[in-house]
């Protein structure tokens, strides 16, 4: 069984709500050694929460492309510092203002449906030092 760990974040210039950008680390574990590093921009996303999805799925579709087969012989760990994110994926959270919903639930319901694809899959919010101590923002 292979075992692989991911770092993910996201985020966009709050004052022009433009400039949206993104970036993931995979590792090998337990040799920790990097087998992929992204960076993008995500100029589709205009907040916060949307660079952060924009980058989960960014993520989850690297995952998928690089299962063998199935990937049922892949346990996948990804670290995320948005709770927002993680809770929603998780099913904790739910979307609660119908006009962030119109506006926000193709995010939500696109990476949802990749998490659901991905066996072995596990999400952990983690505190932001951790995401730039890796990605460096």
């Amino acid at each position: 069984m292979k075992n692989r760990l991911a770092y993910v974040d996201g985020g966009c210039n709050n004052l022009t709500h433009m400039d949206a950008y993104g970036s993931y680390a995979i590792f090998d574990k337990p040799s920790e050694s990097l087998l992929d590093f992204e960076t993008f921009d995500l100029p589709h996303c205009s907040t916060n929460n949307e660079a952060e999805y924009g980058s989960m799925i960014k993520l989850l579709e690297k995952i998928k492309e690089l299962n063998d087969g199935d990937g049922l012989d892949t346990n996948w760990v990804v670290r995320c510092d948005s709770k927002l994110v993680v809770m929603q994926l998780e099913g904790y959270w739910d979307i609660k203002e119908m006009k962030k919903k119109e506006h926000f639930s193709h995010y939500v319901d696109y990476a949802k449906e990749l998490r659901d694809s991905i066996p072995n899959l596990n999400i952990h919010h983690v505190r932001r030092n951790e995401i730039v101590k890796v990605l460096g923002h």
